[in-house]
């Protein structure tokens, strides 16, 4: 419950919750997470993932 994104995905159901780009402790990198609150067998759960963030300019 202390995490940012894990908050705004339960304060907003069932919509895709995507942070501002960070700096990943794990991976020395920039990510972003994505975060939803939906349910499962009647229950409130939240599924959050890490994707890596590539701004456009280092694709050039």
């Amino acid at each position: 419950m202390r995490r940012p994104y894990f908050r705004a995905a339960l304060a907003d159901p069932e919509r895709v919750q995507v942070t501002k780009p960070y700096l990943s402790i794990n991976e020395a990198m920039p990510c972003v997470t994505l975060s939803v609150e939906t349910r499962s067998g009647g229950k409130r759960v939240v599924l959050c993932g890490d994707i890596d963030w590539v701004p456009d300019a280092a694709l050039d």
